[in-house]
């Protein structure tokens, strides 16, 4: 009966266990599913800006605008890109989250491997 306790009460710790690691790859693919739906548009309002600014350009070179305009659209440019930037670094972030919950990790060049998962983080030789 005791050994059946036991038996039981590991059984139950794996089995939160397992739900723990699925739920937290389960955020980690959701993490990642935005990331991807993000970096796209940044990259539209980059594609924008660049072309907004051409056509302010042009108009100043030819007269019709001024060089307020310009510096203004230079500013949304740089915007849009910091925007881009940032997007890019979500994916990657969010990449190594879903690499991370599945248990992956970061080698030091040693053979010291940092684990990482439902556990935390963990270190194991090679």
């Amino acid at each position: 009966a005791k050994n059946e306790a036991v038996r039981n009460e590991m059984l139950l710790k794996y089995q939160k266990s397992l739900l723990v690691a699925f739920k937290e790859v389960e955020e980690a693919l959701e993490r990642n599913r935005a990331a991807l739906t993000a970096l796209p548009l940044a990259e539209a309002r980059v594609e924008a800006a660049e072309g907004t600014l051409e056509v302010v350009t042009l108009k100043y070179r030819n007269g019709v605008g001024d060089y307020t305009g310009v510096l203004a659209e230079r500013q949304r440019l740089y915007s849009a890109q910091s925007g881009l930037s940032e997007a890019r670094r979500g994916m990657l972030s969010a990449r190594i989250g879903v690499i991370r919950a599945l248990g992956g990790g970061l080698s030091d060049g040693h053979g010291t491997v940092e684990r990482y998962g439902s556990a935390g983080a963990q270190s194991a030789t090679q």
